[in-house]
């Protein structure tokens, strides 16, 4: 080894006077050694005196590295006469230590295909480095990390600094007036799945549009959510007319379909089920008012009976929802002021209404027709009543503390129990609408007998007359008699 260096010595020596890398090489070769380790070793030290020798000369020339004489056309020209690698960096921490083989550290190559490789054969990482600051990183596992030493994932892109700073930016440099023109983001598996797309559209408007795509099973892109540059969201629409657009066509599912099924729902919110727990709803609120309060919402609730729909406003923002407007119970009854309707249709409060209010009465509906009788004579066992409700003891009913009329319902039902009904809860309400009926015959009957007695009056009206006459006839006789 020793002879082999000063061998190699004497050889740079030599060719340090030497003004071209072509004298210096020359020279360098014929001082090699018979044998081949010998020749190695001494013909690595001289390529690596050529080059210092070379990099301090103040010629201008040019340095070309190869297994043949050619002319490099470049500063530091490196030729492989066949494919694979061209720069190879190794030191005492790499695989082979002193005797590195082709698979030793680090390395660039061109392949068959003139595709540039670079191939770190350690198990370990590579950085890359500006103003002494690490910039990029890729790990022995293949994470690539921008502006981190540490990425945790494939691609990791790390930023500092206060407020939002763009850390990846994608440009589509076109200037055409082609539309929808713009950057992408494609995902892919095994097949197609996803795209994240960016554009401009119409190309007459400044700003872009984003939307998300993902691919059917027949490989047809289809739009799920898109955002316009309006702010405008829209979800299986690329025309959202408003914040938020839902468009599902499905105008040819069946009602049994459409309700026994989740696929075609608009919008669908799902939670953990948890007996008379309340779901996530719609919520509205005010950006200036109470804004972590909400003022009006639609929500819901599950019970071991069914589930509960409730539409909530509020009268106190600070408080946020104050009150169940309406209610829609398991068995579709709606409640209007009371979150336990008991009826179809059950409003707690008054009803003011315009326009006309009406219950089904055609004949096709009915069967079993039977006139009323004896409507009067039950109408007058009614009694009509005033009185006050008790609010203290009912305030979820909001009675009107004014003084009130009406009828008591157990009485009516003794007379007229179809008109009055007993809810789940035990207590009974009255229709008094179809009192109405009853009272046109009350009436009726009423009337016969006015009819009747107005006979029986005008007849004895007759006979009074005629006894009038009578008792007027006899008078004058008598006053005739008298005079005689």
């Amino acid at each position: 080894m020793m002879n082999n260096f000063k061998k190699a010595l004497r050889i740079v020596l030599k060719i340090k006077i030497m003004k071209t890398y072509t004298l210096r090489r020359k020279t360098c070769l014929a001082g090699l050694p018979a044998d081949r380790h010998g020749r190695q070793a001494v013909r690595q030290v001289c390529l690596v005196a050529v080059l210092a020798l070379f990099s301090i000369s103040s010629y201008a020339q040019t340095v070309g590295v190869s297994q043949q004489s050619f002319t490099p056309t470049s500063l530091f020209h490196v030729h492989n006469t066949s494919t694979g690698q061209l720069f190879q960096l190794s030191n005492l921490n790499t695989t082979g230590a002193n005797t590195p083989t082709s698979t030793s550290g680090f390395n660039i190559g061109i392949d068959a295909s003139k595709n540039i490789t670079f191939n770190q054969y350690e198990a370990a990482n590579m950085s890359f480095y500006t103003n002494n600051s690490p910039v990029m990183a890729i790990l022995s596992g293949g994470n690539v990390g921008i502006g981190t030493t540490s990425p945790d994932t494939k691609l990791d892109v790390d930023v500092t600094g206060a407020g939002v700073i763009n850390a990846i930016e994608l440009t589509n440099t076109y200037s055409g007036t082609s539309a929808n023109h713009g950057a992408a983001i494609y995902f892919k598996g095994y097949y197609k799945q996803a795209l994240i797309s960016a554009f401009q559209n119409p190309v007459s408007v400044t700003g872009g549009d984003l939307q998300l795509q993902t691919y059917s099973d027949n490989n047809t892109l289809n739009t799920g959510i898109y955002l316009n540059r309006l702010g405008n969201v829209g979800i299986g629409t690329t025309s959202p007319s408003s914040k938020l657009t839902v468009y599902d066509d499905g105008e040819n599912v069946t009602q049994t379909t459409f309700t026994q099924a989740l696929t075609n729902a608009g919008i669908h919110v799902q939670t953990d089920y948890t007996a008379d727990a309340y779901t996530s709803g719609v919520f509205w609120s005010a950006a200036n008012n109470s804004p972590t309060k909400p003022k009006a919402g639609i929500y819901a609730q599950y019970s071991p009976s069914g589930s509960r729909l409730f539409f909530g406003t509020s009268n106190t923002y600070a408080t946020g929802i104050t009150n169940n407007a309406i209610v829609i119970d398991p068995s579709g009854y709606v409640g209007i002021g009371t979150a336990s309707p008991s009826v179809a249709l059950h409003v707690v409060g008054s009803i003011c209404y315009t326009g006309s209010h009406g219950a089904c009465s055609d004949a096709r509906y009915k069967k079993d027709i039977i006139p009323l009788s004896d409507a009067l004579t039950k109408m007058l066992k009614l009694q009509g009543v005033h009185y006050y409700w008790r609010t203290d003891e009912f305030p979820q009913q909001k009675f009107d503390s004014t003084l009130q009329i009406g009828l008591i319902a157990q009485e009516v039902e003794k007379i007229y129990p179809e008109l009055v009904k007993t809810n789940a809860d035990g207590y009974k309400t009255i229709d008094y609408s179809r009192l109405t009926p009853i009272l046109i015959e009350a009436i009726k009957e009423q009337q016969k007998i006015i009819e009747k007695q107005q006979k029986t009056i005008s007849s004895l009206e007759s006979d009074n007359e005629s006894v009038q006459k009578r008792m007027l006839r006899l008078e004058e006789l008598i006053s005739t008699e008298a005079k005689k």
